[in-house]
């Protein structure tokens, strides 16, 4: 069959496109296998706490598809562009309409059926890997899997669909193209697009926009939606400034004699003016890729880095009880048979009374009681007789003077506002027995006033109880007393916190988003080199034939190099100069979304972000080395 060979001896004879484009198919492949593995192929669902794991695990599969697809779309685009013009000469050689399309058709398919063989291969060997990495993260012990078709035949028709859209995509591309259009539409010239100069300054605007929204962000449930306004400021203020902004910026250059009329210089910004529309829509995607990558493995390990300290700020004992009224003998007799009966003692008992959280804002100095998105603090108070025993320090204190515990010190004021009152603050950095009421998202702080008067004065609602102790026992004992104690005193689970029942929640949950940021992470990594990839090699082929033409007027080979360093660094360092940047202006609303998951070390979330920043530097820069390989041997043959 002539369409076969064809299809064939396309895909062999551009392997240097061919190939890259089969490896990260594959890897996407791989992924969505795994991920889809680990949902239908273990018994996650089945063990504590694996609902949540299996939640992550759904929107973590839904991302790396519309990734993979978008991927694979801007892929065969490039690949496709190559094709065109053999196609022309296949049209003018004989072939109709329908023959072409047999060869599209039969080229996709083999794409198809290698990327998915070897991928299918590869996700079937590493998800044994991805299993035990998983145990290890949530630890699951009793995590285990069970190879099944079913995973294999979902990311084989989830695939099939994805090439069968581009498939289609190609037919209608040949709907009204006669052979010499096709012959002649992959070396068409491109023209100088124009600089529009108030869509640059509205996509700095925009931009501005979008990191003022994050910068002024507060630690809040508002967090979320002005992390999700703040990105789509973003992601349309990039591709503006790259696409527009560029064009505007290498005009400026070209009107910059001294600079532009060096043979180095005049080269690299003449060929990027003229390609610089699909050029700054490459490097913003390219830029907004690495941005993604970047916040979401920082944001994955800040939270397993961190769930120590949220753990303490859950309760810093074994087991923590608050309730309304104080612990009767009934049920003090009922804890202590039922640790009896699971093997476990119990130590270091203690009880203290607090005042009910009030929620509500605190900004300069000034704290001011509601239940909104804005709601960021839960103030409660006790006197200063209980923290002295609790604490065993010997503080005194005015009427008009405080004690105040934030989590990390996050408080330095040195007064505070509190219904109308002043009062002087002595910030203090332990307490014991802290406590999170019902597991709230919002932020912990106690203060400790000179007598119960004061103190409900300071927070006039009803009383709590709180009566903590540890427990001696097996992991696996203490977290069984831990699981049914709010059963056996009939109380709401959120009013008891079990040290070790918690544990294993936030493994499961930041485990889980470890997991997920890692393979995400992976992906996007993968779409970033592919793209960088196909665009050199694009632009290598469109560049050709300008260096052919300069080096017969005389260009050197030593200017040659020179020019194409020019233009490839130029180009190349812009998309992750512009990430570390978006990152920088991330962080603090990124800070303030980990602080509804009670992550509020800030240091944590520097030492990752340097850290995964320079990884993807190293990372970046190995692409940019590989990729101008390929494009200097593409301008040379």
């Amino acid at each position: 069959m002539i369409q076969f060979k064809l299809a064939y001896h396309h895909l062999v004879k551009n392997k240097n496109q061919s190939l890259p484009f089969i490896f990260s198919n594959t890897i996407w492949v791989a992924v969505v296998y795994i991920f889809l593995a680990m949902l239908y192929d273990t018994n996650l669902k089945n063990i504590s706490f694996g609902a949540i794991a299996v939640a992550l695990m759904q929107l973590g599969l839904g991302f790396v598809i519309l990734v993979s697809g978008l991927a694979i779309i801007y892929a065969e685009q490039t690949l496709s562009k190559q094709r065109t013009k053999e196609l022309g000469l296949y049209s003018m050689l004989g072939l109709n309409k329908h023959n072409l399309r047999q060869v599209i058709g039969i080229e996709n398919l083999l794409f198809y059926a290698i990327s998915t063989g070897l991928g299918l291969i590869i996700g079937i060997t590493f998800s044994k890997l991805s299993v035990m990495s998983l145990r290890v993260l949530l630890n699951f012990e009793h995590l285990h899997q069970t190879l099944t078709i079913k995973p294999i035949a979902i990311a084989a028709i989830i695939f099939a669909i994805i090439f069968l859209l581009l498939t289609l995509y190609d037919f209608w591309g040949l709907r009204h193209i006669n052979p010499i259009t096709l012959w002649h539409k992959a070396s068409k010239a491109e023209t100088v697009p124009k600089g529009h100069t108030f869509l640059a300054i509205t996509g700095l605007i925009v931009l501005i926009m979008g990191y003022y929204i994050s910068i002024s962000s507060r630690a809040s449930l508002s967090a979320f939606l002005q992390m999700m306004v703040a990105i789509m400021l973003v992601v349309v203020g990039t591709y503006l400034i790259f696409i527009i902004g560029s064009i505007v910026f290498l005009k400026l250059l070209k009107q910059n004699e001294n600079y532009y009329y060096k043979p180095k210089n005049f080269i690299a910004v003449a060929n990027m003016l003229f390609r610089m529309k699909q050029n700054g829509a490459g490097l913003a995607t390219i830029s907004l890729l690495c941005t993604a990558t970047l916040v979401s493995i920082i944001a994955s390990v800040s939270l397993v880095a961190g769930q120590n300290n949220l753990l303490n700020l859950w309760s810093q004992r074994d087991i923590q009880i608050v309730s309304r009224s104080p612990i009767n003998l009934v049920q003090n007799e009922q804890i202590t048979q039922f640790a009896s009966k699971t093997n476990i003692s119990l130590q270091s008992r203690r009880q203290m009374t607090v005042t009910m959280p009030t929620n509500g804002e605190l900004k300069n100095n000034y704290f001011k009681a509601n239940n909104s998105l804005k709601t960021e603090v839960a103030i409660s108070s006790l006197d200063l007789q209980q923290y002295n025993h609790i604490e065993g320090t010997h503080y005194h204190l005015a009427d008009d003077e405080i004690l105040l515990y934030s989590p990390d010190n996050t408080y330095q004021g040195k007064e505070i506002i509190i219904h109308g009152h002043k009062y002087k603050v002595k910030p203090v950095t332990s307490f014991n027995t802290s406590f999170v009421y019902n597991h709230s998202t919002y932020k912990p702080i106690f203060i400790i006033a000179k007598s119960q008067a004061i103190a409900q004065k300071i927070n006039p609602t009803p009383v709590l109880y709180v009566t903590s102790f540890n427990t001696v026992g097996t992991k696996s004992a203490c977290k069984q007393f831990g699981e049914k104690l709010p059963n056996l005193l009939n109380a709401d689970p959120a009013s008891i916190t079990s040290r070790f029942v918690i544990k294993d929640l936030f493994g499961s949950l930041f485990g889980g988003f470890l997991f997920i940021g890692v393979l995400i992470s992976l992906v996007m990594i993968c779409a970033t080199a592919m793209i960088i990839y196909y665009k050199q090699v694009s632009e290598g082929y469109s560049d050709k034939a300008n260096y052919a033409i300069m080096r017969q007027l005389g260009l050197s080979q030593q200017e040659t190099r020179k020019a194409i360093n020019s233009q490839v660094l130029t180009v190349f360092l812009l998309p992750i100069v512009g990430a570390v940047i978006n990152l920088a202006f991330a962080l603090p609303v990124l800070k303030n979304v980990l602080s509804v998951f009670s992550m509020y070390n800030i240091n944590i979330l520097i030492s990752v972000s340097f850290i995964c920043i320079a990884l993807l530097i190293i990372i970046y820069m190995l692409i940019y080395w590989a990729t101008t390989v390929v494009y200097k041997q593409i301008i040379a043959s």
